[in-house]
């Protein structure tokens, strides 16, 4: 292949020219094969074009990746290839980053004996490669990727070693593991911490799912992307931190187009460049964006007094690239590097569009296609609006992750944070320490709040406003003007995700988007909207803004967390300062018309004041209690607001309410509610097989799922029956047969859903909310009124329930037996034996030899995002029917294996665990899967041996118990 010297194009000129090279170009890989032209030295990875970069799957491996250094362009330009000397090119490596004196690269490597990836660094000027973590039991704890230098030295990275976590595990009394990411494809990988010689590694983030592409902002803190996966929300917003994980928070994007914001960079004007694009169906690549984050905290959405006009986000391109997986005519970027002292230009993988023509699956037709990308290493020059290719890849392989290694300006350290060692040490309610405190300004300054305005009201509910539209916290803080009933937002709730433990069947969550919850307590919200409360350190927690009733305005939609002894002060949170608060103007003293009891310092919230005076109001409350302190009794206008308490005790004698948090269906909901007997009234009476009122059945009897069915026809909807045929009726819709069912009586999933968008609950307390549905006339014949059917504990209990996700169980760990010698209850164990459902002895080196290659090439067509070809995702044909299902297969078989084995709950009979249960169904099934087009035969058939090989597999794991 022929040097490039071309010095200067617009994008569709270059775009032309790349791609007749990139067609025509071709040798073996290696660094011969590579030809840079460039004018300062660049370190890039060569990897196999077949590695398609998930941004939810980062521990891919795919055997052939390297690290080069080219070095500055002359006739005698050398391209070398620097990790091949350890690689013997069956190795992979990815994420280089430079030191600020680019002398030295800091990336991700495995070898092919390795069994996890490692952080490396390369001395340019030494020309020596070493592994930072010297120790091999220490450096294959975990899998450690995207590493970046600190000012001071040390290395922050991405890893699923979750060593704080697993501590905390123990302190518990559970046994540690490696928790997974809420899909159950891959362990999470988090950020971590070490000293440049691999000493001291310390876990700083907490999300229960994957924070990739760290990278260091000039003023210290950590810049990087978090997958924020809360319910149906599923997006890459850029969120920093400080290098101790104090100040965790989202930075730009949450609700921004797009919102998948991958390898966040800081620019020399301060601004940030990244990528944009969807998750799965681009080849990794998207547009480029530079985001103003100092003005804006969402695309056209500007921090006040920052600035802004306009929108934060620019596009360093001449023509449009779309945000969806269609094809994209002008190519796509990715793994932008800003060079910095080197006039405003970007380092970029980019490959120009690869015409395709595929045909359609449905039709059969052909039709135009994206073919597999040919990334290779652009330089764009914002300044003139051009880019021209400085390397170009051998056929088959493909160029990424640009680093530009010239000298820049080391950034600071960032402020520390001012920790409080009593709290720190203080007891975190689990076995172990730290708590933090979570200090919110007023839930009513939240921009989440702002962007739902008041659809997140009911009926009956009215915020008074500014002139400006904000809601006017001064008018809800004086109790002359606003009663408690008249703030709709009482309370703060508190929950847990709990760790996602390796083995557990996908059913045991049910059908809830939500990962399993433990509630750990309410927090009043004080009349001006502030709250101040002490929440564990290092866990991800769910924060709620709840009515008295225990109903969620709004969720915040990521994971939340403080470190211990921190205290997170934000405006409306979860996110930084956005807009001045309303309730710091003050001078001190005594609120208008309130109690002098908490009398107010300078700028103080009344959560702040209160909690000062009373610091035992800092702790979280087990129940919902709320007593009026801030009215004056002296006050004509109106008595003190009345007391609410709402507690667990009114439970029916012989059934446990929840314990530590932890609410089950089968226990809690089916037992203690729909079962009950209530003065001759009892849920089942009315809602049986034998009388379906409102069409639901809520007896205790199993559904095709495994489940009870009446969990299933809350969460999914009653099946709608063939009155004829006595089965349920089904249809197909996009290309798949479902069974048809009444609409949802439970909807939980985005930051605005909960118990006010549920039918059911509007149906038990028998109020019209938010679920859109028509509320029968009580007054009508043969209507019943569900009003005095729970009492008010239970009806707390139902609402927490669909509160946390209306998950099917929330303690992955089986419930305690009795001995049948005694009598008496067994005391529970918490080790990974004991996972309910859980399959031991799974072999993964059989899935991957025998079992992943059928799953490809008999279920990849419509559980993976590519079509498969051999055996392996085949990138030139993007599968239209994907949908993102349950059964999710990448081609990485790591991942597909944790996926499998979430489908497997029985290994006594293999044919009833779904992986073998749903393929080999038929339209007349309770669980109908879709036929091959050609065959009216099941998928899998059970004499076909396919069908055989994955039933011998299943059956030859060892059960939690033995089969009988």
């Amino acid at each position: 292949m022929d040097a490039i010297s071309v010095r200067s194009a617009t994008l569709v000129s270059v775009v032309l020219l790349a791609t007749s090279l990139v067609s025509g170009c071709g040798g073996d890989s290696g660094s011969n094969s590579i030809v840079f032209e460039g004018d300062f030295p660049v370190a890039f990875v060569e990897r196999d074009i077949e590695l398609v970069d998930n941004p939810v799957d980062p521990v891919d491996f795919r055997p052939g990746g390297d690290l080069y250094i080219a070095e500055l362009a002359a006739a005698s330009s050398r391209v070398r290839n620097v990790t091949r000397s350890y690689t013997q090119g069956q190795g992979d490596v990815a994420d280089p980053s430079a030191s600020y004196d680019g002398t030295r690269v800091v990336f991700a490597m495995r070898g092919a004996n390795d069994p996890t990836w490692n952080i490396w660094e390369y001395d340019t000027e030494a020309g020596e490669l070493s592994r930072v973590i010297e120790d091999d039991e220490i450096a294959h704890a975990g899998d450690d990727l995207s590493p970046a230098y600190l000012p001071d030295g040390r290395i922050v990275f991405s890893s699923n070693r979750q060593e704080k976590t697993r501590a905390l595990m123990e302190a518990e009394g559970v046994e540690p593991y490696a928790y997974l990411d809420q899909a159950q494809r891959q362990t999470a990988t988090v950020l971590h911490v070490m000293n440049s010689d691999g000493s001291s590694i310390q876990q700083i983030s907490f999300n229960p799912n994957h924070d990739r592409h760290p990278s260091i902002l000039m003023d210290g803190r950590i810049v990087y992307s978090r997958w924020d996966k809360a319910g149906s929300v599923s997006r890459f917003p850029i969120y920093t931190t400080h290098p101790d994980g104090t100040e965790t928070t989202v930075l730009y994007g949450a609700n921004s187009a797009g919102a998948n914001f991958l390898h966040p960079q800081e620019m020399p004007d301060g601004r940030l460049i990244a990528s944009i694009l969807p998750q799965s169906g681009t080849y990794q690549g998207g547009a480029l964006a530079i985001i103003d984050y100092a003005a804006y905290y969402d695309e056209d959405n500007p921090i006040a007094g920052a600035g802004g006009a306009g929108s934060a986000q620019t596009r360093p391109n001449l023509f449009e690239i779309p945000f969806d997986n269609g094809p994209s005519a002008y190519g796509r970027f990715a793994t932008p590097h800003p060079v910095w002292d080197r006039n405003n230009k970007v380092l970029t993988a980019f490959t120009p569009y690869q015409a395709a023509v595929r045909d359609n699956p449905l039709t059969g037709e052909p039709e135009a296609a994206e073919g597999p990308p040919v990334y290779g290493i652009y330089v764009l020059d914002l300044d003139e609006q051009s880019q021209r290719p400085i390397a170009l890849p051998p056929r088959g392989r493909m160029l990424t992750n640009p680093v530009a290694l010239v000298p820049r300006s080391t950034p600071a350290n960032a402020p520390g944070t001012t920790v409080d060692a009593e709290l720190a040490a203080e007891d975190n309610g689990y076995g172990g320490e730290g708590m933090g405190i979570v200090n919110i300004n007023s839930v009513y300054d939240s921009e989440l709040f702002d962007l739902l305005e008041d659809s997140v009201l009911v009926p009956g509910e009215e915020l008074p406003r500014t002139p400006g539209g904000r809601v006017d916290v001064a008018q809800l803080r004086n109790p002359a003007l606003a009663t408690a009933a008249e703030r709709p937002a009482r309370f703060l709730r508190v929950s847990r995700a709990v760790p996602m433990p390796p083995g557990l069947p996908r059913g045991v969550i049910g059908t809830s988007p939500f990962p399993m919850q433990q509630l750990i307590g309410y927090a009043e919200i004080e009349p001006d909207g502030s709250v101040r409360v002490k929440v564990p350190a290092d866990m991800p927690l769910s924060l709620a803004v709840v009515d008295a009733y225990g109903r969620s305005l709004y969720r915040y939609p990521g994971w939340f967390q403080v470190r211990p002894g921190e205290t997170h002060t934000c405006t409306g949170c979860p996110s930084r300062q956005w807009e001045q608060p309303q309730n710091r103007d003050r001078a001190g003293g005594t609120w208008t018309n309130a109690t002098s009891q908490f009398s107010g310092q300078a700028g103080e919230t009344m959560a702040e004041a209160r909690t000062r005076i009373q610091p035992s109001r800092l702790d979280l409350m087990a129940d919902i209690l709320y007593q009026d302190v801030w009215t004056h009794s002296g006050l004509a206008e109106r008595d003190p607001d009345p007391d609410i308490e709402v507690t667990y005790e009114r439970i029916r004698p012989g059934f446990d309410p929840p314990e530590d948090g932890i609410i089950n269906y089968p226990q809690h909901i089916q037992e203690l509610l729909w079962e009950k007997w209530r003065d001759g009234i009892t849920c089942i009476a009315c809602h049986s097989a034998g009388q379906q009122a409102g069409g639901l059945n809520l007896e205790n009897t199993l559904g095709a799922s495994g489940r009870l069915a009446s969990y299933d026809a809350l969460t999914k909807g009653a099946p709608i029956i063939d009155p004829e045929t006595g089965l349920p009726e089904v249809e197909v819709v996009d290309g798949r047969v479902t069974i048809r069912r009444e609409p949802a009586l439970v909807d939980v999933g985005r930051a605005d859903q909960g118990a006010r968008t549920s039918h059911l609950i509007e149906r038990m307390l028998e109020t019209e909310l938010r679920s859109g549905r028509e509320m029968p006339d009580l007054d009508e014949a043969g209507v019943f009124d569900h009003r005095d059917i729970l009492y008010e504990s239970e009806l707390r209990i139902l609402i927490e329930w669909v509160e946390l996700g209306a998950q099917y169980y929330n303690d992955p760990y089986r419930d305690a037996v009795e001995d049948p010698e005694t009598g008496l209850e067994e005391e529970r164990s918490f080790e990974l034996a004991d996972i309910r459902g859980r399959v031991q002895g799974l072999s993964e080196s059989t899935f991957i030899d025998q079992i992943h290659p059928i799953l490809m090439n008999d279920c990849a067509a419509c559980h993976q995002a590519y079509t498969s070809q051999d055996g392996l995702p085949n990138l030139e044909e993007p599968n239209p029917g994907f949908n993102a299902n349950r059964f999710i297969l990448t081609g990485n078989p790591s991942s597909d294996f944790n996926m499998a084995r979430a489908m497997i709950n029985n290994v006594c009979e293999p044919d009833q665990s779904d992986l073998l249960r749903r393929p080999s169904s038929t339209e007349s099934n309770a669980l109908p899967h879709p036929n091959r087009p050609e065959s009216s035969t099941p998928v899998l058939d059970p004499e076909d041996p396919d069908y055989v090989a994955i039933f011998n597999w299943i059956a030859a794991a060892v059960s939690e118990e033995a089969c009988p």
